[in-house]
């Protein structure tokens, strides 16, 4: 399996608290095979219980333990600047890190303008030598591979110095109810009440999220029947 397949296997592993042995991995082509797979190392269920509302309680207990704020603050609508405020922040959400566990939070963020900041660093490294010291064609080709190691060397001392900047919340998970639908998949199992089993589509719908998320495809490229390496195009 490639580094890409190994990752992927990884993240059903950690979201459904199951081990898959090499040998079967490397015969899991589709998603289907996955699902299949991990259902029957799974406790079935008939009645399936909302991995979402699990995963929101048990968030929400955290949240009003560490936070110390009313019940009714920590809503699906609610925004986490509104909820968290910016000073100590990150210490903040270290220790809520640390309370849930199993439960994994996204990363912080740095914030837009930094993000733009470190892009256009880089594309300057990328262009600018060779903007000023190519004389020709062949040396303009020349001096973009030099630009490209210097671009990558910005980019990476740049994201490094600027960590401590890490403190805005991404904008696909602005709200708690984003939040909420992210971790009851990439943490499924540690959302679930200990004994409880799993249903065929709870199974299905933790699948389907983690390889869009982890493959980068669109949902429009999704089914259950598509191959990995073919259709998808993971190594």
């Amino acid at each position: 399996m490639g580094l890409d397949s190994v990752e992927l296997v990884i993240a059903y592993e950690e979201a459904f608290g199951i081990s898959i042995p090499d040998a079967v991995a490397s015969e899991m082509r589709t998603p289907r095979d996955v699902i299949d797979c991990v259902t029957t190392k799974l406790r079935s269920s008939q009645r399936p219980p909302c991995l979402t509302q699990q995963a929101f309680h048990k968030m929400r207990e955290a949240f009003i333990s560490e936070m110390s704020i009313p019940r009714r603050a920590f809503r699906p609508r609610a925004q986490f600047n509104e909820i968290i405020p910016r000073a100590g922040r990150k210490a903040i959400w270290k220790r809520l890190r640390s309370d849930l566990g199993a439960i994994k939070l996204f990363d912080l963020a740095r914030p837009a303008w930094l993000g733009a900041l470190l892009w256009g660093m880089a594309l300057t490294a990328l262009f600018l030598p060779s903007l000023y010291l190519s004389k020709g064609l062949l040396e303009f080709i020349t001096y973009i591979g030099y630009g490209f190691i210097l671009a990558v060397a910005v980019g990476a001392i740049g994201m490094y110095l600027t960590r401590p900047f890490m403190y805005t919340f991404p904008s696909r998970y602005a709200y708690v109810g984003d939040m909420v639908r992210h971790a009851s998949t990439v943490s499924a199992n540690a959302c679930k009440r200990p004994n409880e089993g799993w249903t065929r589509d709870q199974v299905a719908e933790v699948v389907r999220h983690l390889t869009l998320v982890e493959v980068g495809i669109y949902e429009r490229e999704y089914r259950e029947d598509a191959r990995f390496v073919e259709d998808f195009k993971i190594d």
